[in-house]
């Protein structure tokens, strides 16, 4: 996960970096994209496959700056420039005018990811780069092409110097990956991905994971496929009736089954593994008595794989455990209240509602985000101690984002010739721009 976390942050602040150099970015407009030297570089084992479109990503974020005026952004964008009158940008070398692309790939059973850069200074690069990137991660060039190298998963088998050879010879080995089974852009599309192994499964796929990001004004949407995680057959005719932010799904991935129950034996928990359900999500809630206690305010409907008495399990589970159980059908967990029911020999309810509404599913939908934005971060309880959460720097520019945000709402259908189609977006106000308030994230979480 840190190794994720350091992944984004490196991306975003080299995004950032190219909003800062203004002054090339005004003549950008006018220039066409570069030869992608880097796609040469692309190793022809890698399962995972990531170009973000970073030159389109400069015209328009510079076009929405001038056009829009946005005070906010350039007042970020200054304040991330100089501090005490000192410039705080480093060049790195690195082409704007081109695209960046991440790839994974696996050696002796331990995955490696790189992030290939075409260059305009090789010499600026190995200078300034390795400042910028995890002291793990390899950095090298071969004059035109640049490379960060390192070690995604394993027990860090990889020595650094061992990581520089591997990575030379990813840059000095032309290769022969096929670049078009990313598929074919639009005019908007800002981020491809292609994998031919399951996005939340260990194991390799015929099938290929193809998605796009598309950038307009007010939306940023996602569309592509993905390959058979759902299974067609719906298993429960009821659902939740939506109302907040509303999750569904006809089918839970064996990952997240693993987890779940892993989760729920930590508990001492015994339930079966669940097969699918439908969650809405109301916000967050900050209760201090009768200790500090952050928790998520939602209704589940969930089904599971074997029958069982949830009511049984229940009150086992709260004996075992000191839980409260004001009355029937209640449990009160560190002063969140829960209700809960059985609806079938699988099937239950549980959530801070008493009585849910449920609904009938819709034919052919496997899974479902929808709802309001703002509801993912919204916090309820005392002023003060919400002040105090609001002082949390990733979580304030986190608020910010989604609030700026105004619904979301992403659709997977049911797999046709074994393959599931994804497509869905996100919608901003009216009066927000949605590649601002992402440059806002991004400069807000670096």
């Amino acid at each position: 996960m840190q190794k994720i976390i350091a992944t984004g942050r490196l991306l975003a602040t080299l995004f950032v970096l190219s909003m800062l150099w203004i002054g090339y970015g005004l003549v950008s407009l006018f220039l066409q994209p570069i030869d992608n030297k880097h796609i040469d570089c692309i190793p022809e084992d890698a399962h995972f496959v990531l170009r973000i479109e970073t030159h389109k990503i400069l015209k328009e974020s510079l076009s929405s700056l001038i056009v829009y005026e946005d005070d906010k952004t350039i007042e970020l964008l200054s304040k991330l420039y100089r501090k005490d009158g000192k410039t705080k940008v480093t060049s790195t070398g690195i082409s704007f005018q081109s695209d960046f692309i991440l790839f994974k790939h696996d050696i002796n059973n331990f995955e490696y990811t790189g992030i290939l850069f075409n260059l305009n200074d090789s010499n600026v690069f190995m200078e300034n780069m390795p400042s910028l990137a995890n002291n793990e991660m390899s950095v090298v060039t071969n004059g035109t092409v640049g490379l960060l190298y390192y070690e995604t998963k394993g027990n860090k088998t990889s020595s650094k110097a061992q990581l520089n050879r591997r990575a030379n010879e990813i840059l000095n080995q032309k290769t022969n990956f096929d670049i078009d089974q990313l598929g074919k852009p639009k005019k908007t599309t800002i981020t491809q991905l292609w994998s031919n192994r399951g996005l939340f499964e260990k194991t390799n796929s015929q099938k290929k994971t193809i998605l796009a990001l598309d950038l307009s004004d007010k939306t940023i949407s996602v569309r592509g496929e993905i390959p058979i995680i759902i299974q067609e057959k719906q298993y429960d005719s009821m659902v939740l009736k939506p109302k907040g932010l509303h999750l569904r799904s006809s089918s839970v991935n064996k990952t997240l089954k693993d987890t779940l129950s892993s989760f729920f034996k930590s508990l001492h928990l015994r339930i079966p593994k669940i097969r699918e359900g439908s969650v809405n999500y109301y916000g967050l809630e900050i209760i201090d008595e009768p200790s500090y206690f952050i928790a998520p305010r939602f209704d589940a409907l969930i089904t599971f794989d074997d029958t069982l008495d949830f009511n049984s399990t229940i009150r086992t589970f709260c004996q075992s455990n000191d839980i409260k159980q004001p009355r029937d059908h209640t449990i009160s967990f560190k002063g969140l209240q829960l209700h809960y029911r059985q609806l079938n020999s699988n099937t239950m309810v549980i959530g801070v509602n008493q009585n849910p509404e449920l609904i009938d599913q819709v034919p052919r939908l496997s899974a479902l985000i929808s709802g309001p934005t703002e509801d993912i971060l919204s916090v309820s309880g005392p002023a003060l101690l919400k002040r105090a959460l609001l002082m949390i720097p990733t979580f304030r520019a986190s608020s910010k984002f989604v609030n700026e945000a105004d619904f979301v709402d992403l659709r997977i259908k049911t797999p046709q010739n074994g393959t599931s189609k994804i497509y869905g977006s996100i919608e901003f106000k009216q009066e927000e721009h949605a590649l601002n308030s992402i440059l806002r994230l991004l400069i807000q979480a670096i």
